[in-house]
């Protein structure tokens, strides 16, 4: 089974050192599509959108279940983009899908920073009425409560 297949190491470790590599190259940030190399993908400006706006989720998800120590590095480093960028009610659309994900990089952090950037995002008006929205936001919430259940056991 794929619970005790080792390879999966290699995977998470080659998927880390790519959003390292992208994180260098935009100030914090990821795009929504690369190469293996960390090119912004054929079609693509390399731009922080829809699609890379739910990457900080996935690597908290993976620093609450597993304390992944390369999870830390990830959000604090999307926490400093976020702190100097206006904070996360000014950055990008007014959505969960944005405004959440975003919101995910300060939960490493001492728990006032956590709750500051919860804060933001919960109590300004975003617009979750389309699909990715409304569809991340109780998964973020979960998760940002550490009520998101554990999977594969």
């Amino acid at each position: 089974t794929f619970m005790n297949d080792t390879s999966w190491n290699a995977v998470a470790d080659d998927g880390y050192e790519l959003l390292a590599l992208l994180q260098t190259a935009q100030s914090g940030l990821v795009p929504d599509w690369s190469n293996a190399a960390g090119a912004p993908a054929a079609g693509e400006e390399g731009a922080y959108g829809p699609d890379a706006s739910r990457t900080p989720w996935r690597v908290a998800t993976d620093y609450v279940w597993f304390n992944e120590p390369r999870a830390v590095t990830f959000l604090d480093n999307l926490a400093t983009y976020v702190d100097g960028n206006g904070g996360i009610a000014r950055l990008f659309e007014p959505n969960s899908n944005f405004r959440g994900g975003l919101a995910m990089s300060a939960l490493q952090s001492a728990s006032a920073k956590a709750q500051e950037y919860t804060d933001a995002w919960l109590t300004t008006s975003v617009d979750d009425d389309t699909y990715f929205p409304g569809t991340l936001r109780p998964l973020y919430m979960l998760l940002m409560a550490h009520k998101l259940p554990k999977g594969c056991n």
